[in-house]
């Protein structure tokens, strides 16, 4: 066994002697039911779970245990928590608005001219929509003329499959256009709101 390798295992073992006698020399501290600080090697069971100090033999604090939480306490800071996470959510959201402005719009003219064109092109799919229904209400008043008169001839009532189709396309379509009306109101109201922030971060 060579000497280099003698000298390793001695300072490996004097590493641990080290460790040890710092561990056995830390001293731990709690306060009992009363109120009064006790210290000594052992922390007594019923005190455990209420935080204590680890010191050193000079009184130095080394370690900081803290109280082990109630079930209670736990929910209440998971909650607490959440409310934050979202506060912090809401706030990056609204940075990254105010960043999206500034970037995007010079003035309060490029806003509106947004807000319009977005308008006009939803304005001008309702009126190509329209003048689809026009067409198929056509169709569905020729369909139910035209099976009036086979329904007179042949006296016999039939069901018109076109024609429940023809109405149910009018109907969809119109559904439709309710929902592109709705659309154009949240336009305006998104840019109501993209023209107050914009002034407020321009200071006009």
């Amino acid at each position: 066994m060579n000497k280099k390798f003698i000298n390793l295992i001695i300072f490996f073992i004097l590493c641990e002697m080290i460790l040890a006698n710092h561990v056995s020399a830390r001293m731990k501290c709690w306060t009992n039911s009363e109120g009064i600080k006790e210290c000594g090697d052992k922390i007594p069971p019923e005190y455990t779970q209420q935080g204590y100090q680890e010191l050193s033999k000079g009184g130095i604090v080394l370690e900081e245990k803290e109280r082990i939480k109630t079930k209670e306490e736990l929910e209440k800071a998971k909650k607490e928590a959440a409310i934050i996470a979202r506060e912090e959510e809401k706030e990056r959201k609204k940075k990254a608005h105010n960043k999206m402005l500034l970037e995007t719009f010079a003035s309060i003219e490029e806003i509106e001219a947004a807000r319009d064109q977005k308008i006009e092109a939803v304005e001008s799919t309702i009126k190509i929509t329209q003048k689809r229904i026009i067409k198929l209400q056509y169709l569905l008043d020729d369909e139910l003329n035209r099976n009036s008169l086979d329904k007179q001839i042949d006296g016999e009532e039939k069901k018109f499959d076109n024609a429940e189709s023809l109405k149910e396309q009018i109907s969809d379509n119109k559904k439709f256009i309710k929902n592109k009306i709705d659309e154009q109101r949240k336009i305006k109201k998104t840019y109501i709101e993209y023209i107050s922030r914009f002034k407020k971060l321009k200071g006009l």
